[in-house]
């Protein structure tokens, strides 16, 4: 299996995917279910909180790096900072 291209509308939000499980620890499912929102950059460290099952919540911290590509990611999607709209969404397979 090939890593994702990031030049292509299709890998970018795949790679970004990729990147935020491998960097933060967090599961698909907590993933799946992190908004634009969850995000916290206004605190000395970004976080981003993270919903585990039952009321299992955290926030756990997220590196520049990161941070400067899941903007670019929510940018390209048109997705306002503090809207509730998921980061990652699927993206439909060709024919």
């Amino acid at each position: 299996m090939n890593a994702p291209n990031q030049q292509t509308p299709r890998g970018r939000p795949r790679s970004g995917a990729f990147a935020f499980l491998t960097r933060t620890g967090a599961r698909v499912s907590e993933a799946i279910g992190v908004n634009a929102a969850d995000r916290q950059l206004n605190r000395p460290r970004s976080q981003v909180l993270l919903r585990g099952k039952g009321a299992k919540n955290g926030s756990v911290p997220i590196p520049s790096d990161l941070v400067k590509g899941l903007k670019t990611l929510l940018n390209e999607r048109g997705v306002a900072l503090h809207e509730t709209r998921p980061l990652f969404v699927g993206t439909p397979r060709p024919g």
